[in-house]
């Protein structure tokens, strides 16, 4: 299944883009006073999150729950543009805003690009805590 422009690259947002956006997480870092410390806990609590809310917007929507999936897309969307995490975001933000019905498959798209970046990110900021580099 191949998926609708909107789904694989959100309007302004290139595929090309880094799954987590320098600019944005630099802004966070400043925002913490510079303190790498509290940035490597703020990005390790969000990919204990990451997981876990990803993992719940799949389980809600196997089992067609509208309200937890606009939920959980809400609160993954926020803690992901925190972190600089854009084009999540921006998906995340397609789905909550969604107005379609399950069984559609634009939905079923949007679950899958969500899932693929949730992973693309989810290496990304693995790979900045581990090398030092945030």
């Amino acid at each position: 299944m191949s998926l609708p422009h909107y789904a694989a690259d959100p309007p302004g947002l290139a595929q090309s883009a880094p799954p987590v956006d320098p600019e944005m997480l630099q802004r966070l870092r400043r925002e913490l006073g510079g303190n790498e410390d509290s940035l490597g806990h703020v990005l390790s609590a969000y990919l204990t999150e990451l997981g876990s809310l990803r993992d719940d917007i799949r389980r809600s929507s196997e089992a067609l729950a509208v309200d937890p999936v606009k939920y959980t897309a809400h609160r993954l969307g926020s803690a992901s543009m925190m972190v600089g995490a854009t084009r999540l975001a921006g998906l995340c933000r397609e789905l909550e805003l969604f107005e379609g019905l399950f069984g559609d498959e634009r939905i079923d798209c949007l679950v899958a690009s969500i899932d693929a970046e949730s992973e693309a990110v989810h290496k990304a900021v693995a790979e900045l805590l581990a090398s030092g580099r945030r």
